[in-house]
């Protein structure tokens, strides 16, 4: 169990504590404390129960200088902590977690390395490592109607659904005239500059339906958060004194759904406006990649129903250039006679260069909300060795 997602003792109900209170009672100076429940546990909370079987390979190819592993999984998570049933209303607390849900992930890792020299004085390598895999839920007890907003049976882990979009409304007298309905997903009049969402079941309106897999309205799969086809390269290449050692990262496929930030909005006080959300539309700028400013509360140009819009979904892909390091290795009779081994010059350059599709707004290594970028940096060194 992660214990940033359930705490240390899930299996617990603990007393709260509440000491946010802003006022006094009587006459002395001290805030009062209240005590509340704690939230309800399953008699019958449990581990969660893992099986995985593996495949896998091993080879070295001529006279050692390739070598490929490849290892293929699958496994099984049985008893997956998850909501129980809905209860009614009365109960005046959401309902405890319970083992309800099964979970099967698919997996492989390839491995390619290849080492080889040229000639006398200089030698190479190269080696790469690629992954993915796919979770999905193959049982859940406590959505037997399948909606959408959690687990449901057939599930992909990451699944985005959102609505999806035809452009933005160029003209208010176009807003107005669009035979598609779409109160439903802000109730507000539409204007100048909002997003025209697609009828996809063709009603004539735009829906969430009953909010299931078989009563999605409107809402589609539009993409998949989980980091798909994750891949590392390292290469080496020396000659005589000099070597140069590089290492990449990335992922081919992830996308995301953006926060307020992309849209120059956040309720973050430390959050401040970024220049990447100025290309939004206007009568001067017609072609704005974002929807209008506004103010009466128009939250149908973010994706309705609280769910995200393809228009604005963002390709989380991303290749990394995450270490470059150049050394230049000194030695000569002089330091022999000093017992000195080698003296080594070099340079190393973290993070220096990111190739990706995201918005400048987010570092593809950490896309929340508060999160820092990943820094860039250098450094230079020497290096003595003894003898």
């Amino acid at each position: 169990m992660d214990p940033t997602q359930f705490g240390y003792f899930p299996y617990i109900s603990n007393y709260g504590v509440n000491t946010a209170y802003s006022y006094i009672l009587g006459s002395t100076t001290t805030l009062p404390v209240s005590i509340y429940p704690g939230s309800l546990v399953s008699p019958d909370f449990t581990w969660e129960s893992v099986t995985q079987w593996d495949l896998g390979t091993e080879m070295e190819l001529l006279q050692r200088r390739l070598s490929v592993s490849f290892d293929y999984y699958t496994r099984y998570t049985k008893g997956m902590l998850a909501a129980s049933l809905t209860p009614p209303a009365v109960l005046g607390t959401p309902a405890p977690r319970i083992n309800a849900a099964n979970l099967k992930t698919k997996g492989w890792e390839l491995s390619i390395n290849w080492h080889d020299n040229i000639g006398n004085d200089a030698s190479y390598r190269v080696g790469v490592v690629l992954s993915n895999s796919d979770a999905y839920i193959t049982k859940y007890d406590g959505n037997a109607t399948g909606l959408i907003s959690t687990y449901y049976v057939g599930q992909h882990l990451g699944d985005i659904w959102g609505l999806k979009a035809d452009g933005l409304f160029q003209s208010d007298a176009e807003a107005a005239s669009y035979p598609i309905n779409q109160s439903q997903v802000y109730g507000g009049q539409w204007h100048a500059g909002d997003v025209r969402y697609r009828d996809l079941d063709g009603d004539g309106k735009i829906t969430s339906g009953k909010g299931t897999v078989d009563s999605s309205g409107d809402l589609r799969i539009i993409g998949n958060n989980t980091p798909r086809y994750q891949y590392g390269v390292s290469a080496g290449l020396s000659w005589k004194n000099l070597d140069l050692d590089i290492f990449l990262q990335g992922v081919a496929k992830m996308n995301w759904v953006p926060d307020g930030r992309f849209y120059g909005i956040s309720s973050e006080w430390d959050v401040p406006m970024q220049l990447a959300a100025n290309d939004y539309w206007s009568y001067e700028n017609p072609n704005g990649f974002l929807p209008r400013p506004y103010i009466d509360g128009g939250r149908g140009n973010r994706g309705g129903f609280g769910y995200g819009v393809d228009r604005y979904l963002q390709n989380a892909a991303y290749l990394r250039v995450k270490q470059l390091t150049l050394g230049y290795t000194v030695t000569n009779a002089w330091l022999t006679k000093a017992k000195i081994n080698g003296v080594k010059f070099y340079v190393t350059g973290q993070n220096i260069l990111t190739f990706t599709k995201l918005s400048k707004l987010y570092d593809p290594e950490n896309l929340s909300l508060m999160g820092y970028p990943i820094s860039k940096s250098w450094a230079f060194g020497l290096n003595i060795t003894l003898k």
